[in-house]
């Protein structure tokens, strides 16, 4: 049974913590897409992340998510790696 209820605990959380994450990687946006155009175009990548959080990642391993997805998912080298660990610290404060 603690289980079962850690899994919907876990499950709210994931839920909460979605169009948070979605908030926030539109914000970062790495591409520079902006605008309307922006409402889904991170979504691969926030469902992900807040899996992460639910699961109580560090901000650590939230940076190296952020950082595979922009350096090789998205082939862009010139976000500065500050700009990417602050990301990640913004997205770890939502799960705190």
């Amino acid at each position: 049974m603690n289980r079962i209820r850690r899994r919907i605990k876990k499950r709210r959380r994931y839920e909460t913590l979605t169009p948070e994450c979605r908030r926030l990687w539109n914000r970062f946006d790495p591409i520079g897409v902006g605008g309307d155009l922006m409402d889904d175009e991170y979504d691969r990548y926030v469902a992900r992340t807040a899996k992460m959080l639910a699961e109580g990642a560090d901000t650590v391993k939230v940076a190296d998510y952020v950082r595979n997805v922009v350096r090789n998912t998205l082939g862009i080298s010139d976000i500065p790696e500050v700009e990417i660990l602050e990301f990640a610290r913004q997205l770890k404060r939502l799960s705190a």
